[in-house]
């Protein structure tokens, strides 16, 4: 079955950065940790729920991968799982999704298949954004 490929965006990007974008400042600019705190952790939520909803949205058998890097995670896997989760938002489809299947025509393995994953790395390489 085909592979869709895409990446999960999440709400929270540098703890300290984003923590200095929760801060609030009452009239005098004296900093309100309580309040600023709890924009921290309202931001927080916001990723919680998103994974939340994602991982509500996938079987408990599945062949759904996922894989963390510096500035994204990625997620691949099973074409109708992905096809809801992109439908829901929750996913960005990745634009080279479907590309290089591994199973010729008849569902067997492409004989030259490891070599396509090894090109499909490169190219997957060549579209993540440079931070």
């Amino acid at each position: 079955m085909p592979n869709k490929y895409g990446t999960i965006w999440l709400s929270y990007f540098k703890q300290g950065d984003d923590m200095g974008h929760s801060i609030v400042k009452d009239n005098d600019g004296k900093i309100d940790a309580l309040k600023s705190i709890q924009n921290h952790i309202d931001l927080l939520q916001l990723a919680i729920d998103h994974l939340t909803q994602i991982k509500n949205e996938i079987p408990q058998v599945n062949d759904i991968e996922i894989d963390g890097d510096t500035h994204h995670i990625s997620i691949s896997g099973d074409e109708k799982i992905m096809q809801i989760l992109i439908d829901k938002k929750l996913v960005e489809e990745e634009e080279f999704s479907n590309e290089n299947s591994d199973d010729n025509e008849d569902g067997e393995e492409n004989e030259d298949s490891e070599e396509n994953e090894d090109d499909e790395e490169n190219d997957n390489k060549k579209d993540i954004p440079d931070p």
